[in-house]
């Protein structure tokens, strides 16, 4: 894992999404995910389902410093590279016509992108290292996260960023009586559901998030949350502000009012 620096969690607004709210671009439909509200713009992420258009893909988002793509089905050819399946990520600078070469008409993945902002480039002031990331069995690892019952694979965003944020895939291994237990981190988060569900309390939410395939959860440094209950096929991609943090138990939280957000 790359070093951090001293890099301090990303401010975020506790805020929710449910992925329905979508709008059309180049005959391509996007969904929200709530972290450019959630980050006062810093950072955005969408699910966009592009329909073998590779036109969405490419004017998709304003130039920005980067854009990271985890494919979640269907498939992504790039000039020079092999092709893209689900499970499989990339992050580059930007992307335009002369890296997209095609893309199949089940296509979706989910997208981090960046602006290129005075606020964001003092955020991300090392730079990027580009990557890819290939799916495969031997690099999801049980126990290497600070929840044994879930295993974990790195898609290399701490590395390409210098540690001012991390992506990973959690898969649920099996179910564990009172979920994950209430606790809190020092780095801000994005939940983002891949598979089976969860029901996630967070101190700030009136009443218990359902995360299910599409929905997301943006989680600010030092909340207290807990998985109370998830299917033994839940999973998520879940992305970190910054790389490196601690993570505590704490007591369950009051329904205290909280500055969030939902869509």
């Amino acid at each position: 894992m790359a070093d951090s620096g001293g890099i301090t969690a990303l401010p975020l607004c506790l805020a929710t999404a449910q992925g329905t709210d979508t709008e059309i671009l180049e005959g391509a439909r996007i969904a929200d995910l709530g972290l450019a509200r959630a980050s006062g713009g810093l950072v955005f992420a969408r699910k966009i389902s592009a329909s073998g258009r590779k036109g969405a893909i490419t004017s998709g988002a304003r130039r920005g410093l980067f854009r990271f793509v985890y494919i979640l089905q269907g498939s992504l050819h790039m000039h020079g590279m092999a092709a893209f399946g689900s499970g499989d990520a990339l992050c580059q600078h930007d992307f335009d016509e002369t890296t997209v070469r095609e893309a199949s008409d089940d296509l979706e993945y989910l997208e981090l992108w960046s602006p290129d902002t005075p606020e964001a480039r003092r955020l991300f002031h090392s730079g990027l290292r580009p990557f890819v990331s290939r799916d495969s069995p031997e690099i999801h690892h049980v126990g290497t996260g600070p929840r044994s019952f879930f295993d974990y694979r790195d898609l290399g965003l701490a590395e390409a960023t210098f540690g001012v944020m991390e992506a990973q895939v959690i898969r649920a291994q099996k179910p564990r009586e009172g979920g994950t237990g209430w606790h809190l981190h020092s780095m801000s988060q994005l939940s983002f559901g891949l598979g089976g569900e969860a029901i996630l309390g967070c101190a700030g939410l009136a009443e218990d998030f359902r995360q299910a395939p599409g929905t997301s959860l943006c989680i600010p440094d030092g909340v207290v949350h807990n998985a109370h209950t998830f299917t033994r096929d839940y999973a998520a991609l879940q992305v970190q502000f910054p790389a490196i943090y601690t993570t505590e138990p704490a007591p369950p939280p009051a329904r205290a009012a909280y500055c969030t957000e939902s869509a």
